[in-house]
Formats: structure tokens, sequence, C-alpha cells
């Protein structure tokens, strides 16, 4: 039997083989969970098997941008992916230090015009 894998949606994502967990600081929006990106509490660790995260990290201070990163890899299952994309100036050298610090073990980055793309495994 095939079983749908859950992913946390932060923002701008549709896939019919994933089931959604929308989250967000927002309440008028009618998120399935309330939090923001450096406590994301509200979310049992270990239960989701991926994160999308579009367009979200560039609103964060740099000295967040580690908490976010580790309220993150605590929810993500054992092999775990976390999809983010960004446009700020939090470039993939920058960000790359504390994924790694925060356990990401595989991280992959790329490049378009005016946006990165990160992709980090968890384990």
């Amino acid at each position: 039997m095939w079983v749908k894998k859950f992913i946390l949606q932060i923002k701008g994502f549709d896939s019919s083989d994933w089931h959604e967990i929308r989250f967000d600081i927002d309440s008028s929006v009618k998120p399935d969970l309330i939090g923001t990106l450096t406590d994301m509490s509200a979310i049992e660790a270990d239960s989701v098997d991926a994160v999308f995260s579009s367009h979200n990290i560039e609103h964060l201070y740099l000295h967040e941008v580690a908490l976010a990163l580790k309220a993150i890899f605590r929810i993500l299952k054992p092999n775990g992916n976390l999809f983010m994309a960004h446009r700020c100036g939090f470039t993939f050298k920058v960000l790359t230090g504390p994924t790694i610090e925060q356990g990401f073990k595989t991280i992959v980055g790329k490049k378009r015009p005016q946006e990165l793309s990160t992709l980090g495994n968890g384990f």
C-alpha cells in the first residue's frame, strides 16, 4: 500500500503526492498550525518528511537564521529534506555554515536569476 509522505508547507507548495500541513504566523489565513520560523514548537519532532519554505528566510535577521534551521531540523524525520527558495542577501556561502551546524549533512544550492534555491538533507 502506498502511503503519502508529510510535508510542512511554509508557503507556496502544491502536490497530490504529499499531505500538506499549512504553517503560518498569521491565524487569519487559517493554517493548520500557528508559529514562526524560529519557534516551531507546535510541530512534533521528527514528524515531517520535508519542509518547503519559499521566500521566508529573507524576513529574518542574520542571527535568527540558525534558530530557524534548528527548528526545521528538529521537525524533520530521519532522511527528511528542506527545500528552500529565497531572494535576499543570504548567499549560499552565508547559509552553508548555519545549515551544517544545525545537522544537515548534504546541502545543494542553485542560483537562478535573482533567486537562490537550497536543498538540505537531514541525515
